[in-house]
């Protein structure tokens, strides 16, 4: 018996089949030398819609398509036991006190994707959701048990301060799908506090068989520093005992210190996390897929080849970080395009981009803190992670509590001020963690040190005693000789 909600999500696509299923290119099929000059200026612009696969992108959107059909087939209604897990869910409208509530097993998966903004985690996001329809309307089937039923594939929710804005956020992505106004009716209903409005959001994503719920926009203010944190993990943790996979995708500073709580982290690790990182010079995500798909969204009339020199002053300008190499591309056309006589787009103007832009002049120390890892110059950013980079490249922990003196005055993405202190407050802990291990290693090093020196100095009088006792026995068996004793040693007595 097939069982319904995995029909609507369609065919398994193996991981080459998803890879040309999530590439996107906004020209294609287009005959840009036919365009007029408004179009060809429109056009240059939807270079941000391009989506070129890569490693990591291709392994998030690999374990989200694993998440969402393995969570229905845990959830097949034409099994007797889901249907009874179901319908034990929707029966919990009916209690008086959901605090007390025994939620069962966990059964559904989670995955964290982090990086900076600008490397591809939410175009991802989005373009993996395009590749399903969002809501399904089922008609009759006496195997599922349901008259009709309403599907939904997956939700996309931004990440809130608080359990309250949360709760309100889904409801608010539930009555855009469906049509409703769940949201202003909870927060009117009298009697219903946050609590029981999150358990009525678990049951209504229950009740539509929501099949990924996506959280984006994770940032330390309102997930891994928030003083929230705790009761917003219950809910989620809970929503997970329900039966639904969760993507949390954000910054990798809203996830420091979740590493403290092992329950946490084991339940958020569920699936192997994907890291989102600029792609290096040499590494063939840049060589053989970003460089030349960015380089190929033209629009002059000649296209000039996405050679080892464009690959190279392409880099310079992106430091391999896709939002960065897509205005760079698109900037050096501009100046291309304002050029008299022009006809194609070259390295030159690639390097004119990187001399007189402005929006490259303000994000130079960034592009370049990656480019040429260099910690100092991303330590200007309060969103960036630079310490744990710094790490990676080989740096010591010295080295970076040297760095860490100075305060952070630029964000990549658009922080509020409040939100700056927090960003600030974790890089003060990171450090002040990175020095506490510093002085409980060269604590242990010195009481290594100390119980090398004990033991080598009781060696030492262990040896002087030995070699005394030879000597005192020599002298003896020299006495006994002289008074013309027989000799015995020590033993033989």
């Amino acid at each position: 018996m097939s069982n319904p909600l995995l029909e609507t999500v369609g065919p398994y696509f193996t991981r080459q089949q998803l890879a040309s299923r999530l590439a996107f290119d906004p020209l294609a099929g287009i005959d840009v030398s036919s365009a007029s000059e408004e179009q060809k200026d429109l056009l240059l612009g939807t270079i941000r819609d391009v989506v070129e696969p890569t490693r990591p992108s291709i392994r998030m959107a690999f374990t989200m398509q694993r998440m969402l059909r393995r969570g229905y087939m845990r959830r097949d209604p034409t099994l007797g036991a889901s249907r009874a897990n179901t319908m034990k869910v929707l029966g919990l409208r009916r209690t008086k006190n959901p605090e007390k509530i025994d939620f069962g097993p966990v059964y559904a998966d989670a995955l964290v994707v982090k990086g900076c903004t600008g490397f591809g985690k939410s175009t991802t996001v989005q373009r993996f959701c395009s590749l399903l329809t969002q809501k399904h309307e089922h008609g009759r089937s006496d195997a599922a048990g349901w008259v009709t039923h309403v599907q939904i594939t997956y939700l996309i929710v931004p990440m809130s301060i608080h359990k309250g804005g949360l709760v309100y956020a889904i409801l608010a992505a539930l009555d855009e799908v469906l049509g409703t106004n769940s949201r202003d009716q909870y927060s009117t209903k009298k009697g219903y506090t946050v609590e029981k409005i999150a358990i009525e959001v678990g049951i209504l994503l229950v009740q539509h068989s929501v099949g990924l719920l996506i959280i984006e926009e994770l940032q330390p203010s309102n997930f891994g520093a928030s003083p929230y944190r705790t009761e917003m993990l219950a809910m989620l943790l809970r929503l997970l005992n329900f039966g639904i996979p969760i993507v949390f995708v954000g910054n990798p500073l809203a996830f420091d210190g979740i590493a403290i709580h092992s329950q946490d982290l084991r339940r958020l690790t569920s699936e192997e996390p994907v890291e989102f990182m600029p792609y290096e010079e040499s590494d063939s995500d840049w060589r053989e897929g970003l460089a030349p798909a960015m380089w190929g969204h033209n629009v002059m009339p000649v296209r000039t080849p996405c050679d080892a020199e464009i690959k190279q002053a392409l880099h310079q300008c992106s430091a391999g970080i896709p939002y960065f190499a897509a205005r760079a591309v698109e900037g050096c056309q501009r100046l291309a395009m304002e050029t008299v006589g022009a006809s194609s787009v070259t390295a030159a103007h690639l390097g004119q981009y990187r001399t007189e832009s402005t929006a490259f002049a303000a994000c130079k120390d960034l592009i370049e803190g990656f480019k040429f890892r260099d910690p100092k110059k991303l330590s200007r950013f309060v969103d960036v992670p630079w310490e744990e980079y710094a790490l990676r490249w080989g740096f010591t922990i010295e080295d970076i509590l040297d760095l860490g003196g100075g305060e952070p005055s630029s964000t990549l993405s658009p922080v509020s001020a409040a939100d700056q202190v927090v960003y600030r407050s974790v890089h003060e802990r990171i450090r002040a963690q990175y020095k506490a291990d510093k002085t409980r290693e060269k604590k242990k090093a010195q009481t290594n040190s100390r119980r090398k020196s004990n033991n080598t100095e009781s060696d030492r009088s262990s040896k002087t005693r030995e070699a005394l006792a030879k000597g005192l026995e020599a002298l003896r068996r020299e006495v006994e000789t002289a008074k013309g004793k027989p000799v015995k040693s020590r033993k033989e007595k």
